[in-house]
């Protein structure tokens, strides 16, 4: 079973049932010039000629998580083992976190699909430019919109705190993207791969 890693501000939203889709960045193979979108919004990497011949190269490439495909999340853990057989994790986000600090924390990275305490289905996937993200978009990557309780007026965010209020969906969702995969990543606007999902148990 394949694992994913979210931001700390994402891996809640998605326990919460506030997020319920992301998006990845597609990569290019080392031997491609270039990469564009092909039949039924699949991308594939190309070059345009060989070095010695005229002949072009294309290829199709694959999401990492199909549709139906069910992937654990990946969290900070500790395994306490009680004996050979019997062992239990701890989770560095619970109710307990008070307990918790002084406990050394396993990169998430390194967490196997045993040891995961919550697991999602991918119900969509399709690849897309950044910047064609829609509002309804961004509502589904888990932007809120926070209300002022006197005026009305309103702000968007990704977080629980009004330090990271934005005045709109999409500003809101350039500033998380860039937060993950680092400035000018809204202004480059790489193809990414768009997966819609769903909390499940397993």
């Amino acid at each position: 079973m394949k694992g994913i890693l979210f931001t700390q501000e994402n891996f809640q939203a998605t326990i919460e049932g506030r997020k319920t889709m992301t998006r990845q960045i597609v990569k290019l193979p080392k031997w491609a010039d270039g990469i564009d979108i092909g039949a039924a919004g699949k991308p594939f990497a190309y070059i345009e000629k060989y070095r010695h011949t005229d002949d072009a190269r294309a290829e199709f490439i694959k999401p990492r998580y199909k549709v139906g495909e069910k992937v654990y999340l990946k969290e900070s853990f500790v395994v306490e083992w009680y004996d050979k057989k019997n062992w239990g994790v701890w989770y560095k986000y619970t109710d307990y976190d008070a307990f918790l600090p002084t406990l050394k924390w396993n990169n998430p990275r390194t967490m196997a699909a045993s040891q995961a305490r919550y697991f999602i289905e991918i119900t969509d996937v399709h690849c897309e430019r950044l910047q064609d993200i829609s509002d309804e978009d961004c509502y589904d990557e888990g932007i809120k919109i926070n209300r002022h309780w006197a005026n009305g007026t309103e702000w968007f965010t990704y977080s629980n705190g009004i330090e990271s209020g934005f005045e709109s969906y999409r500003e809101a969702y350039a500033s998380l993207i860039e937060k993950i995969n680092g400035k000018c990543t809204w202004e480059k606007n790489p193809l990414v791969w768009v997966y819609s999902y769903k909390l499940v148990k397993i």
